[in-house]
């Protein structure tokens, strides 16, 4: 027997429901689901049965797959294997898969990858008018903190405006490390506040946080960096304060694409069997940290860099010397396609979209 229930944050007493019928019967198939993830995974009845299923927003492939019907699925797990093994052999086999995709897909826009960054992350955007899509967006955000935070202790109407307070501040400041006092203290609120509205930012999969490449002792005390979970919530919100009209394009779009390289690895994290964890350079010894650390499992990390325009190599040949890495990544406009100079692989940003 099955039971299939929709929209269950609005029982109350839901799992305890689920519970009695999973005690009583263990044939019968049940399956939960609800508009509100916050109201779902606060839930402590439910916490110790679920099995959680990460729905992250569309990569590019999958974007390309909806508007154009393109699908090539060997062409990640070759970048995956480039990046993270360090497979230099498969360069030429990627570059042509690339130079294949953009040349037989019907109708392809060239404005395509720049689309992409500001507004796929949701399918939405498929469907509908760009400004319907923000719309729609915006009105998912206002749900969530004016509707679904409504149900969490603690939580009332100053916490709210706080929670849209700290949304537009991620979104238009640069990506910097900043602790939970410095968030109150620029917000004007207290820490244990703001602990828990990027609480509920987490669970509702609206933002995520990357932690420092240190000793875990010390990373649990140290500021973390904090990323929208796609480039496009970013963009909106920038858009719907009206920053995204006054920025430099090149410094705009170099913040969209930090943002969305760091979706990128989160999802990873989610999706792969292996551990896998993005990190971000605390070297205080100097001005060339690196955006981001990657590691998989005990492995040597690897440092990587992100740059919209073209990016020199410093940075990236002082984090590998640091870490002892293999090889470093500049994920930037340098080069049209994948290049290996000696250990520094250079990727454009439309062919890592692929990954």
């Amino acid at each position: 027997m099955f039971l299939l229930i929709d929209e269950a944050q609005y029982d109350s007493e839901w799992s305890l429901t689920g519970k009695i019928i999973f005690d009583n019967s263990k044939n019968i198939f049940m399956i939960y689901t609800g508009s509100s993830a916050l109201e779902l995974s606060y839930n402590a009845d439910s916490a110790r049965r679920l099995l959680k299923i990460p729905i992250t927003p569309l990569t590019y492939s999958e974007y390309l797959n909806l508007k154009y019907d393109y699908s090539n699925k060997d062409t990640s797990n070759i970048i995956y294997e480039l990046i993270y093994n360090n497979k230099t052999e498969n360069i030429d086999e990627i570059n042509n898969k690339i130079i294949t995709a953009y040349t037989t897909i019907e109708g392809y826009d060239v404005h395509e990858w720049k689309k992409y960054l500001k507004y796929g992350g949701f399918p939405s955007y498929l469907h509908q008018k760009e400004t319907e899509s923000i719309k729609k967006i915006i009105d998912t955000i206002d749900k969530i903190v004016t509707m679904d935070m409504k149900n969490i202790k603690g939580v009332n109407k100053d916490t709210e405006n706080l929670t849209f307070n700290l949304l537009y501040f991620f979104a238009l400041q640069n990506m910097g490390e900043i602790s939970t006092e410095s968030l109150a203290n620029s917000l004007d609120s207290n820490k244990n506040t703001i602990r828990k509205i990027l609480d509920i930012l987490k669970r509702t999969q609206i933002i995520d946080t990357v932690d420092p490449f240190t000793s875990s002792a010390k990373r649990v005390t140290k500021a973390k960096k904090y990323y929208f979970a796609t480039s496009s919530i970013r963009h909106i919100l920038s858009l719907n304060y009206g920053a995204a009209l006054l920025e430099e394009e090149t410094a705009y779009y170099g913040k969209l694409l930090e943002n969305y390289v760091a979706s990128i690895f989160f999802n990873l994290e989610k999706t792969m069997d292996i551990r896998h964890k993005v990190y971000y350079d605390d070297n205080k010894k100097g001005a060339k940290n690196v955006d981001f650390i990657i590691q998989r499992g005990m492995e040597k990390p690897i440092p990587i860099e992100v740059s919209y325009g073209k990016k020199d190599k410093s940075q990236i040949m002082d984090a590998i010397s640091r870490y002892k890495s293999s090889h470093g990544i500049i994920i930037s406009n340098n080069y049209s396609k994948i290049v290996q100079k000696e250990n520094i692989i250079y990727i454009p940003p439309e062919i890592f979209a692929f990954i």
